[in-house]
């Protein structure tokens, strides 16, 4: 008579773990799932076709209308890339949106505007970012200015600004990098001034960006 092979609560645990490790390992390989918003950033790095190594320099979760995101700011090469990704359960970390550095002297500078709403209110996230040439630079300013229609009249706001100095730059192999961001509840159609000032100590302007030069460029 054959034995009955019984398993054991131990061994029904092991096959449980393995198989939740091998859901896992496929979930991490397929190109279509992300499980890290690493991966997207990854991802996209191909997409620009950049065959350097990416390096994730700095991640920043934010939990607005009941979403998690993840902004990720990532060297590849002489490229620096920021990735902004969603999470969804069935799908993963998926693409929002993202950008990529325009080169210069003092500094390559790149702006990042994805905004979200129902049409009525919008909740928009603004980010420059980019990598330090000079190191003369010790302090980046970054203003932004919201301007749209009200009533019917079309009326300006006023410069919203974050300062960043050099003790907050995130560093890689001995270069320097920034990401600066303001998350904004703005109205329906609102459009956006943007500009990044890089200075000395001596609170001297050594590179001045702004969003419409940078958004009219073309690579």
């Amino acid at each position: 008579m054959k034995k009955t092979v019984c398993i054991t609560r131990k061994g029904r645990a092991l096959r449980r773990v393995a198989l939740v490790f091998l859901l896992l390992l496929l979930l991490w390989l397929t190109p279509f799932y992300h499980l890290t918003p690493g991966q997207v950033s990854r991802r996209e790095a191909k997409d620009w076709m950049l065959e350097d190594r990416v390096e994730i320099l700095e991640t920043q979760y934010l939990w607005e209308d009941g979403t998690l995101r993840a902004l990720q700011l990532s060297a590849v090469g002489e490229d620096t890339l920021l990735v902004l990704s969603q999470w969804a359960f069935l799908g993963g970390w998926q693409l929002e949106s993202a950008s990529r550095a325009q080169p210069g002297n003092a500094l390559d500078a790149g702006f990042l505007q994805c905004a979200h709403g129902d049409g009525e209110t919008n909740w928009s996230l603004l980010a420059s970012f980019g990598r330090l040439r000079s190191p003369e630079v010790t302090v980046l300013s970054f203003s932004a200015k919201a301007s749209g229609v009200v009533d019917g009249v079309w009326t300006e706001g006023e410069y919203t600004s974050v300062d960043v100095d050099d003790g907050s730059f995130p560093t890689r192999d001995g270069e320097r990098y920034f990401l600066q961001f303001l998350p904004l509840e703005v109205g329906a159609g609102t459009h956006w001034d943007v500009r990044l000032d890089a200075q000395n100590s001596a609170g001297e302007t050594l590179a001045t960006r702004t969003s419409d030069a940078y958004w009219d460029f073309s690579w």
